[in-house]
C-alpha cells in the first residue's frame, strides 16, 4: 500500500490498500451502531460534530463511502478542520480526511503535510495510525490534482532524505527509520498517480526506467516496482474513467479499479514488467 520480504509489504500496502480504496473493508453504516462503537474505543475527544457528521468517525477498518461524502456541505470545512485538529488519534483523522479532500479544502494541505512530518498528540505511532498516514499521503494525491503545494510535497516525498529530516514521529516496534521512510516513499510514488499530472505521468515515467528502489539496512533495498504500476494504475484509470466516475468507483465496496487496470493491454504490460524485475515465474494471465 524492498526486496523479497520487503516487497511484499509494498503489495499489500499501496495495491492491496491503497489503490482499492480500502475496498475491502466494511463500508461505514449511517446509523453507526456498530461502528460508533468500534471508533468511541479509539478516539480521543475530538471536536464536536453535529449529528449528520458522526459518520466520519470511523474506525480504521471501515470504508468512507462515496453517498456520504455527498452529503457535505461547504460550510462543514471549519468543523472538519476542528474535529482533525483536535483528535487524538491519527487513525480517527481518516474521515475528516477523506471530508475535507472531497471537498477541496486547500486549506487543508498545510494540516495534513504539518501532521505527517509531527504529530502533535503522540510521538509513536501505532499500525492502525499508520492508516491514517496512507490516508493523508493519498488525500494530498487527490488535491495536488489542483493544488501545487500538494503535488509539490508528493514530489518532495518520493525521496527517503526528505523524511529524514521531516518526519519526527516513529512507528511503534520499529527501529529501523530507513524502513519507515521507504514506506512513506512508497505512500508518496502511488499518490503521484492519484493527481493525474501530465508533469506526475512523466515522473512516474522517469522513476519506471530507473527501477527506483530506496536503501534499507543490512544493504537491502525496497524496490518500488509495485508502488510504481500503482501511480500507473491510478493515472490510467482517471483517464478511462473521467474524474466523476473514478471517485464514485474508489469509495465503492469491491471497487476493482487495480484489477479491471490489470487487464487492459497498459497494465498487463507494466505488471509483468514488475513481476520479471523481481525475478519470480509470471502468473498465468501475464504469460
Amino acid at each position: 500500500m524492498e526486496s523479497i520480504g520487503y516487497q511484499e509489504t509494498s503489495i499489500l500496502t499501496v495495491i492491496g490498500i491503497l489503490l482499492t480504496g480500502l475496498m475491502l473493508e466494511p463500508l461505514a453504516d449511517e446509523a453507526l451502531s456498530p461502528q460508533e462503537k468500534g471508533a468511541e474505543k479509539l478516539a480521543g475527544v475530538p471536536g464536536e460534530l453535529p449529528a449528520r457528521l458522526r459518520w466520519i468517525r470511523v474506525p480504521p477498518d471501515v470504508q468512507v463511502r462515496y453517498d456520504q461524502l455527498l452529503t457535505l456541505k461547504a460550510d462543514d470545512k471549519p468543523i472538519l478542520r476542528r474535529y482533525f485538529q483536535s483528535e487524538p488519534k491519527i487513525a480517527m483523522r481518516r474521515g475528516a480526511v477523506w471530508s475535507l479532500v472531497f471537498l477541496g479544502d486547500e486549506s487543508s494541505v498545510n494540516l495534513i503535510t504539518n501532521t505527517l512530518g509531527n504529530n502533535t498528540f503522540r510521538p509513536t505511532l501505532d499500525e492502525f495510525d499508520m492508516r491514517g498516514i496512507s490516508t493523508m499521503v493519498l488525500g494530498l494525491g487527490f488535491l495536488g490534482r489542483t493544488n501545487d503545494a500538494a503535488y509539490a510535497f508528493l514530489r518532495q516525498g518520493i525521496d527517503p532524505s526528505f523524511w529524514e529530516g521531516f518526519r519526527k514521529w516513529k512507528r511503534e516496534n520499529e527501529s529501523d527509520d530507513e524502513v519507515m521512510n521507504a514506506r512513506l516513499v512508497a505512500y508518496c510514488v502511488g499518490a503521484l498517480g492519484v493527481t493525474a499530472r501530465p508533469e506526475a505521468k512523466n515522473l512516474i515515467a522517469d522513476l519506471q526506467r530507473r527501477k527506483y528502489s530506496t536503501s534499507l539496512p543490512d544493504g537491502q533495498q525496497w524496490r518500488h516496482y509495485e508502488d510504481i504500476c500503482a501511480a500507473i494504475a491510478y493515472y490510467e484509470m482517471q483517464e478511462r474513467l473521467g474524474w466523476e466516475n473514478f471517485q464514485k468507483r474508489f469509495f465503492s465496496r469491491n471497487s476493482g479499479l487495480y484489477a479491471e487496470w490489470g487487464q487492459t493491454e497498459s497494465g498487463k504490460c507494466h505488471r509483468r514488467w514488475a513481476w520479471q524485475l523481481r525475478g519470480i515465474p509470471l502468473p498465468p494471465e501475464l504469460q
